[in-house]
């Protein structure tokens, strides 16, 4: 596993928040992982892959969500 970056690290933090405030329920929404790794709102298109590539792994760590975000973000914004 490569070392975290302080963007990774602080992207972990704001997921494990989220999941903690969300005791509840379990899970955490899409949208939600989303804005806590980006910083923004996603658009749908974007939602979307993002759901898809977390259905297509049963179990995934916070740090492999996060820089599975953060990395199709940067291949995304590589298509525009």
């Amino acid at each position: 596993m490569f070392p975290l970056s302080d963007r990774i690290r602080e992207a972990v933090s704001r997921l494990s928040a989220l999941s903690d405030d969300d005791l509840e329920e379990p899970g955490i929404e899409v949208e939600a992982m989303i804005h806590a790794v980006l910083g923004e709102d996603p658009d749908d298109e974007f939602e979307e892959l993002v759901r898809h590539a977390l259905t297509s792994t049963p179990v995934m760590s916070l740090e492999q969500i996060a820089r599975g975000i953060i990395n199709l973000h940067r291949w995304r914004e590589g298509q525009i």
